[in-house]
């Protein structure tokens, strides 16, 4: 799994709330709702084209509209990057990491 830039979790972030196939105006409504981030269509359209080729997103058609649909859930995303924290800062000892949240 590739790691995500700043802008392109957010798209996910709200294609993941979805829960369903979403197209590129809900997402960036989506985006402007949650994060406040006013960005044009193009802009959108260039992180969902980054999204699909890292794998994180399908496409399909329906009508003259392109609908968007997740194929790496959040959960596995959200341990993926867990994991990656752990081994950066407790060199992969997550009993370590336990430790310091419990004091």
């Amino acid at each position: 799994m590739q790691k995500l830039s700043s802008s392109e979790e957010k798209v996910m972030l709200v294609i993941w709330q979805t829960r369903g196939p979403i197209t590129y105006i809900e997402v960036q409504t989506g985006v402007e709702k949650r994060f406040g981030d006013k960005w044009k269509g193009q802009t959108v359209c260039t992180f969902i084209n980054r999204l699909k080729n890292k794998g994180y997103i399908s496409t399909f058609k329906e009508g003259r509209f392109t609908h968007y649909e997740v194929l790496i859930s959040i959960e596995d995303y959200r341990k993926m990057q867990l994991d990656e924290m752990i081994e950066r800062l407790y060199q992969g000892n997550s009993a370590k990491m336990i430790e310091e949240l419990s004091e």
